[in-house]
């Protein structure tokens, strides 16, 4: 009898975990708040309580109530022999390492999870992989490294439709890889095609009509990036996003390179962002401005420089 209701709990945990992989806040909370009650009362299991206390930790990472690994550490370290432990100790550490922004420790922490990779049966699970591990890779700046990992990440959302939007995103780090290593009529052409196949989605439509501009300002077409800008925050799906802030700063680096420059439409968004970003603007996000308009952020406005982009 505890053998079919651990089991049970079992697939109720991974799909917990499918929808914290895919971001649906709701469900996920329905499912935690049942499998709380489930192991308070019914389950003595300490591979499954590991298990269960692995996925809660990358339930707050989705809500970004963020508490560092190392109350997991003991727990999984007396369960060395169970490769899913492993791997999942290895794989949230990582992503713990990459949104506090510290990548090259994050990039250490996927090397290790990937030993344990052939032992995982989930085709989606190794697509969540080689995403996470492709986006450290670009962070760092190592495209030769992150494009393998990216492309397959792709190939394995694709076999899955409820994956579309993940799917899309790894193309989109793909088409970043291409406008950063200067082909930017390539990298447009593929935005283009994503955008397509991205209709009806609003948030991912409109990171990808970021992208455009982002590629627009990097050939230093500032009015196309202006366009590009502009509808992405005109979709309510990236307007309400945490993304928008960083949008409405690279907008106004388009508009102050301008020429003539659109001074006060520039400032004007400038303001917007820092008030929504709560205090200050990242030294890795004024690279974006040019000599000119770092200076009027550091003078004119007195900004600190605070980290707000989170990806």
């Amino acid at each position: 009898m505890n053998a079919v209701r651990n089991s049970e709990i079992g697939k109720k945990v991974a799909q917990l975990y499918r929808c914290i992989v895919k971001r649906q806040v709701q469900q996920a909370a329905i499912l935690k708040e049942e499998l709380d009650v489930c192991f308070k009362e019914l389950l003595r299991d300490d591979k499954m309580v590991a298990y269960y206390n692995l996925v809660c930790f990358r339930y707050q990472m989705m809500l970004e109530q963020l508490q560092e690994p190392h109350q997991l550490e003991a727990l999984v370290n007396c369960l060395q022999s169970d490769f899913l432990l492993n791997y999942y100790y290895y794989f949230f550490s990582g992503q713990y390492a990459f949104y506090k922004e510290r990548f090259t420790e994050a990039v250490d922490l996927y090397e290790q999870a990937e030993k344990e990779l052939a032992h995982i049966q989930d085709e989606m699970e190794h697509g969540e992989f080689y995403y996470r591990a492709g986006v450290c890779y670009y962070k760092i700046d190592r495209f030769d490294r992150a494009m393998p990992y990216l492309d397959k990440a792709r190939r394995f959302f694709a076999l899955d439709p409820m994956y579309v939007e993940k799917e899309l995103q790894a193309e989109m780090i793909l088409g970043n890889i291409l406008s950063e290593t200067g082909q930017y009529e390539k990298a447009e052409a593929h935005f283009l095609n994503l955008l397509e196949r991205a209709a009806g989605l609003e948030e991912t439509e409109g990171l990808i009509l970021r992208s455009l501009g982002q590629n627009a300002v990097r050939n230093h077409h500032f009015y196309k990036a202006e366009t590009y800008y502009q509808q992405a925050l005109a979709h309510s799906g990236h307007r309400t996003s945490r993304y928008s802030t960083k949008t409405k700063a690279e907008l106004a680096n388009a508009l102050f390179r301008q020429q003539p420059p659109k001074v006060e439409k520039g400032s004007k968004l400038l303001k917007e962002a820092l008030r929504a970003s709560g205090g200050g603007l990242s030294t890795n996000s004024l690279k974006r401005f040019s000599g000119e308009e770092r200076f009027r952020i550091r003078i004119g406005q007195a900004w600190s420089f605070q980290s707000i982009w989170a990806g």
